[in-house]
Formats: structure tokens, C-alpha cells, sequence
């Protein structure tokens, strides 16, 4: 048996959990090899100067530990918070979704069509201003023209405006 395959097979020798056949092979090793045998005295001396303590196996600790725990007595603020957490909040949660969900609609119902008509609005006096100012009778003015139609037709208007007013 190789060193290697010894090293890991020691403190299943110490313990005598190897099958019969790995343990007559780990003891023949240890007579032979040097390194092997002293490695193997260190741990008896680690572990005889630890002094350990086997633990018993108990079976059913955990469930026991948890059937302890689930009988002392809870104070009485606990079960106020228990019930309030187990009722009333989750209760209230959705509630207050409730309303959120209440109130997001109604938002939403008035909100929607007055914003379009405002946005179609928009968009059409912002073609006409561009039409306005960028073609004549179904032609593009160039950028003097437009300067001149410009000038003219404010001029124009001003003086409509005041034959309007004088009528009046």
C-alpha cells in the first residue's frame, strides 16, 4: 500500500473502522515505513493530549430540542404581535393595495382624454404655424421670401385689425 493511500486510511486505524483485510495492510505499512509510522504516532499523541470525548449519538436531539422550545409559556405582548402578524397586516396590505389600485384608475380614467385632445391641439397649430411660415399657395418659400411674405402679412393684419376696430 502506498504512503499516500496510508495517510488517509490512519484515523480509521486508530479507530478501528476499516474492514479486516485494509487493516492488516495499513499495520503491515506502519512496520515497514518510517514517515508513515511516525505520522501515525503524532496523532495518537494529538489525540491522547487532547483527551477526547466521544459524544454519544442521540437520535431525535433536534426534534426534542424543538419540542422544548415550542412549550415554554409565551407572554402575553406575543401573542398581540403574533395575531397581528398573522391577521391584521396581511389584511392591511391589501387594503391599502385596494385603494392604491382604486385610486390609480380613477387617475388614469380623467387624465387620459383630456391630455390627448391637448397633445392633437398641439400638433395641429404647431403644422399649421409651420405651414404658415414655410409655404405660399402650395409653394416653399425660400428663406428671403419668407421674410418678405412674413413682413408683409403682419403688416397686413395690423391693418385689418384696425379697420376691424374702427367699425366697431
Amino acid at each position: 500500500m502506498k504512503c499516500k493511500k496510508v495517510h488517509t486510511r490512519l484515523l480509521s486505524f486508530y479507530e478501528g473502522t476499516l474492514p479486516q483485510g485494509e487493516m492488516e495492510q495499513v499495520k503491515r505499512h506502519l512496520d515497514q515505513c518510517e514517515t508513515c509510522r511516525q505520522l501515525y504516532h503524532q496523532i495518537l499523541a494529538s489525540w491522547k493530549m487532547a483527551g477526547e470525548e466521544r459524544i454519544p449519538y442521540q437520535p431525535f436531539f433536534y426534534t426534542r430540542v424543538r419540542q422544548r422550545m415550542a412549550n415554554q409559556s409565551r407572554p402575553a405582548g406575543s401573542r398581540v404581535r403574533h395575531l397581528a402578524r398573522t391577521a391584521i397586516q396581511p389584511a392591511l396590505f391589501f387594503v391599502v393595495l385596494g385603494l392604491g389600485i382604486t385610486i390609480g384608475i380613477q387617475l388614469g380614467k380623467g387624465i387620459g382624454s383630456q391630455q390627448t385632445a391637448q397633445v392633437e391641439n398641439q400638433q395641429n397649430e404647431y403644422l399649421e404655424a409651420y405651414a404658415e411660415n414655410q409655404f405660399w399657395n402650395g409653394f416653399q418659400l425660400e428663406s428671403l421670401e419668407q421674410e418678405l411674405f412674413f413682413a408683409d402679412t403682419t403688416s397686413l393684419t395690423r391693418s385689418l385689425n384696425k379697420q376691424e376696430d374702427s367699425h366697431e
